[in-house]
């Protein structure tokens, strides 16, 4: 869906804690989006690109990962249902 984001991350030997990792990607991304505004190849957007916080979730086993991995796989199909679509 187009106003929020899943995604799973894997820590393997990280000395980075998830709210860094978080903090990293949201201005890695929040800069890049930047840039293709100036380049006038995206449409400059009036809000913050993304909210404060964010909710994590630990996955303790082979099976809560398959469910949420097809919650994030077929979320986007429900965009239409969301009550910010806008046709």
């Amino acid at each position: 869906m187009p106003n929020h984001f899943h995604g799973i991350i894997e820590i393997i030997n990280s000395d980075k804690t998830i709210a860094e990792m978080i903090g990293a990607f949201k201005s890695i991304t929040t800069n890049a989006y930047g840039e293709r505004v100036n380049e006038n190849q995206w449409q400059a957007f009036d809000h913050k690109v993304w909210k404060r916080n964010y909710y994590e979730h630990v996955i303790r086993s082979e099976l809560s990962h398959q469910k949420i991995s097809q919650y994030i796989k077929y979320n986007p199909s429900k965009w239409c249902d969301d009550k910010f679509f806008v046709n």
